[in-house]
C-alpha cells in the first residue's frame, strides 16, 4: 500500500501536488 503512494509521490511531483486521498486513488488506477 505505502509502495503505491510512492509511485503516486513521483507521479504528483510532476503536477507540484500533494499527495490526498483523491490523487492517491489517481495513482492506483494507473
Amino acid at each position: 500500500m505505502w509502495n503505491n503512494q510512492r509511485c503516486c509521490s513521483i507521479w504528483l511531483l510532476g503536477r507540484e501536488k500533494r499527495i490526498n486521498e483523491e490523487d492517491t486513488n489517481l495513482c492506483d488506477n494507473e
